[in-house]
């Protein structure tokens, strides 16, 4: 999966987090470049939700599924 944060470079640095529908956080990945790519061949077919928080405070939370 590729994250394109190209449009805020200030999230960079930053930690995203993969929950699962229980809540129960399954991966996270600290954010290097504008294009990011994260690696979700290890988890399981279902719905995810990818979250991260900046350092002021605005938020960032998409669903995916993983076929």
């Amino acid at each position: 999966m590729t994250l394109d944060l190209a449009y805020d470079p200030r999230w960079v640095g930053t930690v995203f987090q993969v929950c699962n529908l229980q809540g129960q956080v399954v991966m996270q990945i600290q954010v290097k470049a504008k294009i990011q790519t994260l690696d979700i061949s290890q988890l399981r077919p279902g719905i995810y939700f990818l979250a991260a928080k900046k350092g002021d405070g605005e938020s960032y939370k998409q669903k995916f599924v993983k076929l």
